[in-house]
């Protein structure tokens, strides 16, 4: 019957569809997918430019969404495919180009700087004037509100609907660490019980335990040490209060990414690859989850489509995962919160240009695309990349799709409570790209201290080019919008 839930999903808003619960609220789940086809069907025959990240991103867009659209309203959607590297630089140069891009994919990092650039149109008036029934209301509070603020906010505004909200997952081998044989040998080792780790000390610890009892043919643990996403592994520790907490600048904006809690961190990051495979020290982010799914690894920090691909079901998958590995660990893994209590968002929103002649339609097409039932049609195929944890509803209906999917969601939505950013305040993305050279460097032998000593004069640089002041002002709020998600 999974087979059938696509198209179930996909004819919903024709329908008089259900009340549904989620997020606390319960709602008509079709209010806004229906009011927003009603209103775009006036433009039948126009097209909406939408810029989207190229690769596998916009598959179930094209394939399972926007058909849906076009037949129902008339009105064209143009894919743009764009490679990451050239996302930003293709949105900035749309505001000279009126027309050319109509709605994009937003990188959370890339806010301050396209904000404050006039790159977005004001996405807030729109849904304040379109979404203003109280259904439409009430299917806006289906979002977390975590992800909303993490993801699609800047200058106290909302931007953009996310897309792309997922906090990083600790996946754990549950066959392993709740085996009773395991769990007595490890506290005979270590002294306290095996679970999944609260602590990064922990964490060390039981990857090292699952090596030394299981390797070669399952390793502890292993994180992208390899050129290019590597950062996304620094930041996640940096942000939790075992390490930095987060603090990037002193007083007076200089860099702290080379400070005592960051060196120990990135001492620590390295030394957890001790319980890897050979040649962990370069292994790229694609390696880590085929290991993982192809059952080769005890535990590993990770993005929730991770989950579905380690857990095929009866649906199976497509043609376009087919360089999706075999699963051997389906039913026989969990996930948890990370060590250290934080769960760092990774995730872009979707947004309108400002240059954009026609907003009013765009925002329709943004709006109905991530309301309940369509965001479901969205991010339940295999293949998405669309994240389920954007809406609570869409969490609620994967929870019987696959084995162990209800223990996974309610993981997800563990992550709420302790999400944490990566920089987002202006040039963040040079400032990422200085971290990701640093861990690189030091997991090839690079001294630690060395390797940040370095970054850290490199952030100094970029924060003089940029203005003390107004990069100040920037972190300022960054820091704001962190203090809200920890107290969320």
């Amino acid at each position: 019957m999974k087979l059938f839930k696509y198209i179930f999903a996909a004819v919903f808003f024709a329908s008089g569809g259900a009340t549904v619960q989620a997020g606390g609220v319960t709602h008509h789940s079709n209010a806004t997918s229906s009011a927003m086809v009603e209103f775009a069907k006036q433009y039948a025959g126009e097209t909406i430019n939408f810029q989207i990240e190229g690769g596998l991103q916009p598959l179930s867009w094209r394939q399972d969404l926007i058909p849906i659209w076009e037949a129902a309203t008339g009105v064209k959607i143009n894919v743009i495919e764009v490679p990451f590297t050239e996302q930003f630089q293709s949105l900035i140069a749309a505001s000279m180009a009126p027309g050319s891009i109509d709605a994009a994919y937003v990188f959370y990092n890339w806010l301050p700087d396209v904000v404050e650039g006039g790159a977005l149109y004001d996405f807030e008036s729109l849904r304040d004037k379109m979404l203003n029934t109280p259904e439409m209301q009430a299917e806006l509070e289906d979002f977390s509100a975590a992800g909303v603020l993490a993801v699609s906010s800047w200058n106290d505004k909302q931007w953009g609907f996310p897309v792309d909200s997922a906090g990083l997952t600790n996946y754990y081998r549950a066959d392993i660490i709740e085996n009773a044989a395991d769990q007595a040998k490890f506290k005979d080792r270590y002294g306290y019980d095996l679970a999944a780790p609260k602590t990064w000390k922990q964490y060390g610890e039981i990857a090292t335990y699952i090596k030394d009892e299981y390797a070669p043919d399952i390793y502890g643990a292993l994180h992208a040490a390899g050129g290019g996403q590597a950062y996304f592994w620094f930041f996640q520790a940096f942000n939790s209060a075992e390490f930095c907490d987060g603090n990037y600048f002193d007083d007076d904006m200089n860099a702290l990414v080379n400070a005592p809690c960051a060196v120990d961190m990135l001492e620590s990051l390295k030394g957890f690859l001790d319980a890897g495979p050979p040649g962990a020290n370069t292994i790229d982010p694609g390696r880590v989850w085929t290991d993982f799914i192809e059952g080769k690894l005890g535990m590993s920090i990770e993005f929730s489509p991770f989950a579905r691909w380690g857990s095929p079901g009866d649906t199976g998958f497509s043609d376009a995962l087919s360089f999706v590995p075999i699963s051997t660990v389906e039913g026989k893994f969990k996930l948890a919160v990370p060590p250290g209590g934080n769960s760092n968002v990774i995730g872009y929103t979707t947004a309108i240009s400002a240059t954009s002649e026609k907003p009013e339609l765009t925002f329709a097409f943004l709006a109905w695309a991530t309301a309940p039932d369509m965001f479901y049609v969205n991010a339940s195929p295999p293949y998405s990349l669309t994240k389920w944890t954007v809406r609570y509803s869409t969490m609620e209906a994967m929870k019987d799709e696959y084995l162990n999917a209800d223990q996974h969601m309610d993981a997800f939505k563990a992550t709420f409570d302790v999400l944490t950013m990566e920089p987002k305040w202006f040039a963040a993305q040079e400032y990422l790209s200085i971290i990701d050279q640093a861990a690189t460097s030091a997991y090839t032998g690079t001294p630690v201290q060395e390797a940040l000593d370095t970054a850290a004069e490199r952030w100094d640089a970029i924060t003089k080019r940029v203005g003390k002041k107004n990069q100040k002002r920037a972190y300022a709020q960054y820091q704001a919008q962190m203090a809200t998600l920890r107290g969320n």
